[in-house]
């Protein structure tokens, strides 16, 4: 029964991170919880690669989550 709890508790979390708060945001890449985009960001070299990237895919004006 806390199984459930917690499962149904953490699956709101995450459904209110990935989407809710993102819905009237510019698009942008997806971020992950507690890191946002920083990974991505620091898989590229040069870090402002990333940035020109996702100018590409989404644009001029896109939204970048820091954590």
């Amino acid at each position: 029964m806390i199984f459930l709890l917690l499962f149904t508790t953490f699956g709101s979390w995450l459904f209110h991170e990935l989407y809710w708060k993102r819905r009237t945001l510019p698009p942008g890449p997806t971020p992950l919880p507690l890191f946002g985009n920083i990974l991505a960001l620091s898989a590229e070299k040069p870090g402002y690669e990333a940035f020109r990237k996702w100018t590409k895919v989404y644009g001029d004006v896109f939204t970048f989550w820091m954590g």
